[in-house]
């Protein structure tokens, strides 16, 4: 017990210091990355170019999926401005609006009804090279960013069975046969009681056979009736 309670303790401090290490970094952003990699920053203080260098001015291939804006890049223009689509602004006080004005940066230089954008346009001057495009109807809507991570949760993680493989509910039971298999050992090795470890693991994904959620049989049928079991879905939300 005071073998486990030490460990704990140490993998508690280890997730305190990342924690406080992300806080700060997140307090102090962009300048460390300023600081660290100069190569990836452009324009100052505060200002980022893409680090994978996919900017206005660059001939990088994009990866598949992506689609550069016909148009937009290099010296063809500076400005677009997106209209006849629905466009989400995020913001409580104003959902939705009727256009949107970008630079070749990403950064939104205004967005609202056509009026408003069209005054941003106008008071660029007459040299600026602006691109229209009509959405046709489409969804627009700002980047998603989900910078939260689970550290303690992922290291775990590594010592449960890896369910995440299985790709049948056959593969699900052999993945968790396989890991208590190695818990009848430990247990022998220890001389504790058979069923006195945990079946733990996770990343189960019900969509990668059909979509049959897994139930107690499932578990019942590699366990036995006194082994007790947890297994979580991929996103920790879900357990038979």
């Amino acid at each position: 017990w005071r073998k486990h309670s030490m460990a704990l303790s140490l993998l508690g401090k280890a997730g305190l210091g990342l924690s406080l290490l992300c806080a700060l970094l997140a307090a102090l952003w962009p300048y460390p990355f300023n600081v660290l990699w100069p190569e990836l920053a452009k324009g100052g203080s505060g200002s980022l170019a893409c680090p994978l260098g996919y900017n206005s001015s660059s001939n990088v291939q994009l990866p598949s999926g992506h689609v550069r804006i016909p148009g937009f890049s290099g010296e063809s223009a500076r400005y677009a401005l997106f209209s006849n689509g629905t466009i989400w602004t995020a913001r409580p006080e104003a959902q939705y609006a009727e256009a949107l004005l970008v630079d070749t940066q990403g950064s939104i230089l205004a967005v609202g009804s056509m009026a408003e954008v069209l005054a941003a346009v106008s008071a660029l001057g007459r040299q600026a090279a602006v691109v229209a495009y009509d959405l046709g109807g489409a969804f627009l809507q700002p980047g998603f960013v989900d910078p939260h991570v689970h550290f303690l949760q992922a290291g775990l993680f590594l010592a449960y069975a890896n369910l995440g493989v299985a790709t049948s509910k056959e593969a699900f039971q052999q993945v968790a046969a396989a890991h208590v298999a190695e818990l009848e050992a430990q247990e022998a090795a220890e001389g504790l009681p058979p069923g006195s470890l945990w079946l733990k693991g996770g990343q189960w994904d019900e969509n990668k056979w059909g979509g049959a959620l897994p139930d107690r049989s499932w578990l019942d049928a590699v366990t036995g009736p006194h082994r007790p079991a947890l297994v979580s879905r991929m996103d920790s939300h879900m357990t038979p």
